[in-house]
């Protein structure tokens, strides 16, 4: 004899699978829809080579955010290049709360020394990441672009590879090479003597021990 499904249950099954897609619809519709999530803008004007979209924005060591989009921005009159970085604020994590004054709120972590800047996410990979600290003693550098009005911007300092590079450009190569050749061949011209003396002094010794 065969056993009859029990359709209470077939019933209650597809109750909670129908329950279960309504409330992933309504959770994606309210993510997409809350306006808490931020959008940031940063620009650059060094090598970004190794950050790509998807890399992690991090505020004192926390990830928040990551890259949306990344752009070259070219001005043919002076021959200036900038490189805009967006970023997409993680919901729940976005550093401004206020809703009501979003841009008074912005405006004081600015003033107080919010800065951008990257950092190495992979020394294997070469993958960069962008980096978000507190650093009040640093110059506010803002470049918004007219068309980025409506989205917040966070100044950018160099990288600290950026700064050894260009303390390298600026070294005076050439003179420390000629000083190093100066200082070789003055050892190679007072080393032969010195030598010679200290040759003899040491045949003194062994006559003087023997």
């Amino acid at each position: 004899m065969v056993k009859q499904p029990n359709m209470k249950l077939i019933g209650l099954f597809i109750c909670c699978s129908v329950l279960t897609i309504f409330l992933m619809f309504g959770y994606f519709i309210k993510s997409k829809l809350d306006t808490d999530e931020a959008l940031v803008v940063m620009y650059f004007d060094e090598s970004v080579k190794g950050l790509d979209v998807g890399a992690p924005v991090l505020f004192k060591g926390v990830k928040i955010g990551e890259v949306s989009q990344v752009k070259l921005l070219a001005n043919l009159k002076t021959m200036n290049f900038l490189i805009a970085v967006y970023a997409k604020i993680y919901h729940g994590k976005s550093l401004v709360t206020n809703k009501n004054d979003r841009k008074e709120e912005w405006d004081r972590f600015i003033n107080e020394g919010l800065r951008a800047r990257l950092a190495i996410n992979s020394v294997i990979t070469g993958q960069l990441l962008i980096e978000l600290n507190m650093l009040p003693d640093t110059k506010v550098v803002l470049r918004k672009m007219p068309k980025d009005s409506d989205i917040f911007e966070i100044p950018t300092l160099n990288s600290p590879f950026a700064e050894i590079s260009k303390s390298l450009q600026v070294m005076p190569i050439n003179r420390i090479m000629q000083n190093i050749n100066s200082l070789t061949e003055s050892l190679s011209a007072d080393v032969p003597p010195f030598l010679v003396k200290l040759n003899a002094a040491l045949d003194t010794f062994d006559t003087i021990l023997n």
